[in-house]
């Protein structure tokens, strides 16, 4: 069959995820489905989508898909979207506005499912303005360094590139400002929680002084050495079996 269309539907449900104000075009073609020009409602916000998916077999099949939306509620999104709340657990502890551009492409398992090992994805994520409340990574560095402010800080236009393959987040470095303190982080995270990213907190007024930390552990139990970051320490990374 090879079908071209346009859609429009209300309201979709994929699990637990409520799609809402569905339009674009809609093409079928030598056993691939793709949406292309795509907007669709999730979560308050309206995200453009370029979509595609192709079953391998019964048990499989392969997605890719690139999105961006614009000032979405990231509270909302953590509650609704079981997808996003899995691969950035720390939104559980912010609430605020964020804006994402991002990439991504994997397997899907035989009920559907993203098989997080095969998803490999690049981006970016704009913290435009962002309360973080009760994070443990924060906390553990402001016990870590004495400096309370460092705790529950307010963000605002934050850029965090990074990208994603065999399980593993790797966030290029990124700089923040904290009442006065110039925070920067890179290194790597888990899917499943784990923690291998360097820090360092500048000091003021300028930030050319600063604090270097590395921050093992996990997401619940962050740990937190004053000193910089050494090579050979990254995370192991998790390779889709099913891929090789």
């Amino acid at each position: 069959m090879d079908l071209s269309l346009e859609a429009a539907v209300q309201k979709i449900i994929y699990g637990q995820t409520n799609f809402e104000n569905f339009s674009g075009q809609l093409m079928l073609q030598n056993g691939k489905l793709a949406l292309q020009q795509t907007q669709i409602g999730l979560a308050g916000a309206t995200i453009r989508v370029e979509a595609e998916y192709a079953p391998v077999n019964l048990r499989k099949a392969t997605f890719s898909f690139s999105l961006k939306a614009d000032s979405f509620d990231v509270k909302r999104a953590y509650n609704e979207v079981p997808m996003f709340r899995e691969m950035a657990t720390s939104a559980e502890k912010t609430e605020g506005l964020v804006s994402v551009d991002y990439e991504l492409q994997g397997r899907l398992n035989d009920k559907m499912e993203p098989v997080y090992p095969s998803i490999k994805g690049k981006g970016a994520l704009k913290l435009e303005r962002v309360k973080v409340n009760g994070l443990k990574l924060f906390g553990a560095v402001s016990q870590a360094t004495g400096r309370d402010s460092i705790n529950n800080p307010d963000l605002k236009a934050v850029v965090m590139k990074s990208t994603i393959a065999n399980n593993i987040i790797t966030i290029e470095r990124t700089k923040m400002k904290v009442f006065g303190f110039r925070p920067r982080i890179e290194g790597q995270t888990s899917l499943d929680g784990r923690l291998n990213l360097r820090f360092r907190l500048g000091l003021p007024p300028l930030g050319i002084l600063g604090i270097p930390m590395t921050i093992t552990g996990t997401s619940e139990n962050p740990e937190v050495t004053i000193r910089k970051g050494k090579e050979g320490e990254e995370l192991e990374e998790e390779v889709d079996v099913e891929e090789q």
